[in-house]
């Protein structure tokens, strides 16, 4: 069979293969790496097979740039090694592809010869399929695995799921594009483009199906992480709700003792502080004026164990120095546990900015505020914690306010890693990674109060659905963000074959079709022989075709006549007309005015009557549907709506979409104003009632 195509010469061969590769690899491989459809792999068959072992350096130039480039442009397929690594890797991925093509054309040609050309027969088609396809492409799929497995780029646990993805992706692509491509090339021929019509909406209609159930994989996965992070975000509020009691409990106790001795705060906070592992020290901050230091210190001296007290603050190295002047002073005085916190004895919290900030909201706004995160004083390294600070107040006394005055604050120091130890505790499944970050402040970034080393920042963003989850919690005057990570060995452990097998349905339903149409072409040439035949009825069949056309206009014409009357009646009824789900969603809706309507159709549409309106009404018309849904219809019910005008009352009457005895899914909903009726039943009865009380005497 002549080619139609003008002969193409060996340099322009290389480049025209290449970027064909290039460009249906990159749209095969949008549906991940490695593609379960990889168009690439049938263009490489269809080359070979029509140009010979000349198109072997384009598909593999193809395969080459394909992988490289899409590793250089974010996609890290080939892993993180040194350039040459890379170079390497893409380069035997691109021999298994080019073998793969070659293979498959030699075993088609050693078993079939010419007949590809043509695919006339059933037989013909299955071997072409079977040799080019099936067994050929177990080629680049062993090789590239090999290569990626050789670089560490794939585990031992995802091999195999690896391997059976790339080897289906190939096969599906052969079936699919190799003929596909085959008939382009034979372009003269018309039969090859006729039948091949169909093909790519079929194969877009699987590839949707499979982008379809990969969305409600991660839709299902979110579902999954925003348990768990719920979970932990309660755990975590049902902590901190502990520590503000314990803050509040010894509030009130200093409160009501301020002259407490040291061995007494020791004695109240001793059990709270076992009972309370995450709470690394309790302390009281007095408020002491810059005028009142030297004899604070001074009768501090006296108490506490060390017989010496200084309001100190660190210097840049962490060390322990006098603080320089300021207004006010907010010192650690007492503090428990005593051995591992003495060395935080005396620190202002006036001296680092954010315990600052913190103190000053507390006495600004005489309520729980919260410094997060800090460098723990008490810490020899750099560890994260958290301060939860009260006021304590001299109910006796008011300040220039009129406010009570300000004795100082009590303070619960929080080791944040403890914190989310006992938070999470059993709650977070392997491979899911936990942050926790606070909302800026006004010209401020988000700051980072808890997070692993490995968390990804901004750059690491993940990249399929449901990956991570973020939710909210109030701590104090502070707003965080608790946000759940799913790492790769979690998404590795939790995948699902649902997108794939949906996909692969969708997919192989295409190479059906292909097998379909080929053996549909190979019978075209037996219809040529019939044409002569045929002709003489086509008389015959025109004339029908005509009368036939009268009929259909006459009947489209009757059916828009009966359209036009049905809509007129509908639009003619008082009533509300509702199309419904047997859950209650509102998928339709008619009205010929809004004033009956409960809310606008935005607000109702697409949602379930429980969503939308009153708890009472909603029972009443979920109960009709469910009758109406089991016997095919409901009649007679009533409810009342709160409206702008009033309390209206309403009546049901439903039915079911289908046959009596097997109702559809769907069901119509009409909904009758009936207030005026309901008020003059309510007026009979009352005047019945009267009726028989002035009756009663008389009887």
């Amino acid at each position: 069979m002549e080619n139609p195509l003008p002969r193409i010469g060996a340099r322009g061969l290389l480049p025209s293969l290449a970027l064909s590769y290039v460009l249906l690899g990159a749209l095969g491989l949008l549906l991940g790496e490695p593609s379960p459809l990889f168009p690439p792999a049938g263009l490489a068959l269809a080359a070979l097979l029509w140009f010979g072992n000349r198109a072997l350096p384009g598909i593999w130039v193809g395969a080459l740039v394909l992988n490289l480039g899409l590793h250089w442009m974010g996609k890290p397929w080939l892993g993180d090694g040194s350039t040459l690594t890379l170079v390497a890797t893409a380069a035997t991925i691109a021999t298994g592809a080019s073998l793969q093509g070659w293979w498959g054309s030699w075993l088609i040609r050693r078993w079939q010869g010419g007949a590809w050309r043509a695919l006339a027969r059933v037989g013909d088609i299955l071997r072409f399929l079977l040799l080019g396809g099936v067994l050929a492409g177990l080629v680049s799929a062993s090789i590239g695995i090999a290569g990626l497995g050789a670089i560490g780029q794939i585990g031992v646990t995802d091999f195999a799921f690896t391997w059976w993805t790339w080897y289906v992706g190939d096969v599906i692509g052969i079936l699919v594009f190799a003929p596909l491509i085959l008939a382009l090339l034979e372009g003269r021929d018309p039969r090859w483009r006729y039948t091949f019509l169909p093909l790519p909406i079929i194969l877009a209609l699987g590839v949707m199906a499979f982008h379809g159930a990969e969305q409600w994989e991660g839709q299902e996965r979110q579902a999954r992480l925003g348990q768990v992070g719920e979970a932990i975000a309660r755990d975590l509020d049902n902590r901190l709700h502990t520590h503000r009691e314990v803050l509040s409990a010894l509030r009130h106790l200093i409160e009501v003792k301020p002259d407490l001795s040291f061995a007494e705060f020791e004695q109240f906070t001793s059990d709270t502080l076992a009972d309370n592992p995450d709470l690394l020290a309790l302390n009281f901050n007095p408020l002491v004026k810059a005028a009142e230091r030297e004899a604070f210190e001074a009768r501090m001296s006296q108490q506490v164990p060390t017989g010496n007290f200084q309001i100190l603050e660190r210097d840049t190295e962490r060390r322990p120095v006098p603080a320089g002047m300021r207004p006010e002073y907010a010192p650690v005085t007492y503090i428990m546990p005593w051995e591992p916190n003495q060395a935080v004895l005396g620190f202002d919290n006036f001296s680092e900015p954010v315990r600052r900030a913190a103190t000053e909201r507390v006495g600004n706004h005489r309520r729980l505020a919260v410094a997060a995160p800090i460098d723990l004083v008490q810490e020899k390294a750099r560890r994260t914690g958290m301060l939860e600070m009260l006021p304590v107040e001299d109910h006796q006394a008011t300040d220039a306010a009129g406010l009570p005055r300000l004795l100082g604050f009590v303070v619960g120091v929080v080791r944040m890693d403890q914190l989310i130890a006992l938070a999470t505790q059993g709650k977070i499944p392997a491979g899911l990674q936990l942050q926790l970050t606070e909302t800026a402040m006004p010209g401020a970034e988000e700051g980072v109060i808890y997070r692993p080393d490995d968390f990804p920042g901004p750059s690491g963003a993940t990249r399929h659905p449901g990956d991570q989850w973020r939710g909210h919690l109030r701590v104090g005057d502070r707003d965080w963000h608790l946000t759940l990570n799913a790492t790769p060995a979690y998404l590795r452990q939790h995948r699902s074959w649902a997108a794939w097998g949906v996909g692969m349905v969708g997919l192989v339903f295409a190479a059906l079709l292909q097998i379909l149409m080929l053996g549909y072409t190979g019978r075209a040439h037996q219809i040529q022989l019939q044409k002569a035949d045929l002709e003489a009825d086509e008389a015959e069949l025109r004339g029908l075709n005509v009368s036939l056309e009268g009929r259909v206009a006459t009947q489209t014409a009757e059916l828009r006549a009966t359209r036009d009357r049905l809509k007129a009646m509908i639009d003619a009824l008082p009533d509300l007309m509702f199309l419904v789900d047997r859950e209650g969603r509102i998928l339709e809706y008619h009205s010929a005015t809004s004033e009956h309507l409960y809310l606008t159709p935005d607000a109702f549409l697409g949602k379930t009557i429980r969503e939308v309106l009153p708890e009472e009404a909603a029972g009443i018309i979920m109960d009709a549907l469910a009758e109406a849904a089991r016997l095919g219809r409901h009649q007679g019910g009533t409810y009342a709506l709160p409206m702008p005008q009033g309390v209206l009352w309403y009546e049901l009457s439903i039915a079911a979409m289908g046959s009596p005895d097997r109702p559809g899914g769907h069901l119509v909903m009409l909904v009758r104003e009936t207030t005026l009726r309901k008020v003059a039943e309510a007026r009979i009865e009352a005047l019945n009632e009267e009726l028989e009380t002035r009756a009663t005497p008389h009887t």
